[in-house]
């Protein structure tokens, strides 16, 4: 499945995970990339809490464990006046996850180019979006559209369009030889088309390929695998995930779209539906079966519950069965119906329970260990 690839870096291999989780601002170095992190109870973030991204100020969320900026530059490298020693990053889609992305980076001080086809959407980031969200348009920023854009130069290049265009995208964007490519999530369409060769092509490369899988990065995530690595619940039977969230809340961010049918999130076939655009449940399924060493996902059973908008199909409710190379067996389930939304995972042991939960009204994630008498252990993050 496409949500598991973000946890592998261009070459196929999984990233390690750090176990430290010590003092603000730690370094540390996994499979040769540089990476920074911040302190569990980092003050300086506040979260957007929509399914994909972060707004600033930027915390660990945002580039954090592992991120396409830790491999490329430290948080708070200053760029010059004319941002000659700047880092430079090609931003591609001015919808709402670029202006994101955009302001993230300008705020560790990296050059930006805005890239998008419709010239609409670019006016619309700099007049309404931008502005909006930041309170002004950063006049540094580049707008071009793709014919007019610089290419090559770039230590980042990253690519927040509809997964419909994500591999054709990436394939240009490898022949320009960025240091780091991030791919907004999921990394392509239900059909695959194109997948196995953009894997063999990133793999030939020399550029870091990401997905932006967000949860997979967050502190509570990375505890949650240091303890299931270290065998705290003893032999784990099932995993269960669940990402469920009405996706009113995503185009609340998109205010220029009538409905999910006028995008990619009205069809499944495009990389919308609960599948596509909530496939965090999966990579997070995926990423805690490997913590545990239960291997790949193997066999999956699926039953999907299919509406149609203006003759647009989506699947809106997405319950999978899911056994991997070691017959471990779990579930995930995904959807774009409940509110308040229910984002997180559960791993039973012999020795006990741990569950993820990412806990939105309380702007904060949680990881509890509840063992077979009863005792509990939460940590907040």
């Amino acid at each position: 499945m496409i949500a598991w690839l973000g946890v592998r870096d261009a070459s196929g291999r999984t990233p390690d995970t750090d176990p430290d989780m010590g003092s603000a601002a730690r370094s540390g170095r996994g499979r040769g990339i540089a990476v920074r992190y911040a302190h569990r109870s980092h003050p300086g973030g506040w979260r957007n809490w929509q399914t994909r991204t972060v707004q600033v100020r930027v915390s660990v969320r945002t580039w954090g464990f592992k991120s396409p900026l830790a491999h490329l530059t430290s948080p708070r490298r200053a760029a010059s006046p004319g941002m000659e020693d700047a880092v430079r990053a090609k931003v591609i889609g001015a919808g709402s996850i670029g202006n994101h992305l955009a302001r993230a980076l300008r705020y560790h001080d990296v050059a930006v180019d805005l890239v998008d086809a419709d010239p609409a959407a670019l006016a619309r980031a700099r007049d309404d979006i931008y502005p909006a969200r930041y309170g002004a348009w950063d006049a540094s920023i580049g707008l071009h559209l793709p014919d007019e854009a610089p290419r090559g130069g770039y230590d980042l290049v990253v690519i927040g369009t509809p997964p419909d265009t994500h591999l054709p995208l990436a394939m240009s964007a490898l022949d320009e030889g960025p240091r780091a490519l991030l791919v907004e999530k999921p990394l392509a369409t239900p059909d695959l088309d194109g997948l196995e060769a953009f894997v063999a092509r990133a793999a030939a490369s020399g550029t870091r390929v990401f997905v932006g899988y967000t949860h997979g990065v967050a502190d509570a995530t990375l505890h949650a695998v240091q303890r299931l690595g270290e065998g705290d619940l003893g032999e784990v039977l099932t995993i269960d995930s669940e990402t469920r969230e009405h996706w009113g809340g995503i185009l609340a961010a998109h205010p220029w779209l009538p409905g999910p049918e006028a995008s990619y999130l009205g069809s499944w076939r495009r990389g919308g539906g609960a599948l596509g655009e909530h496939s965090h449940g999966l990579h997070l399924w995926q990423q805690l079966a490997r913590a545990v060493g239960a291997g790949e996902v193997t066999r999956v059973s699926a039953t999907m519950d299919l509406r149609s908008i203006a003759d647009v199909e989506h699947d809106r409710i997405a319950l999978l069965d899911l056994t991997t190379s070691s017959g471990l067996m779990g579930r995930c389930v995904q959807d774009v119906v409940t509110r308040p939304p229910s984002k997180g995972a559960r791993v039973t042991g012999t020795d006990g329970v741990l569950e993820l939960r990412f806990e939105r009204e309380r702007e904060r994630d949680v990881v509890t260990v509840t063992r077979p008498d009863g005792a509990r252990e939460v940590e907040e993050f």
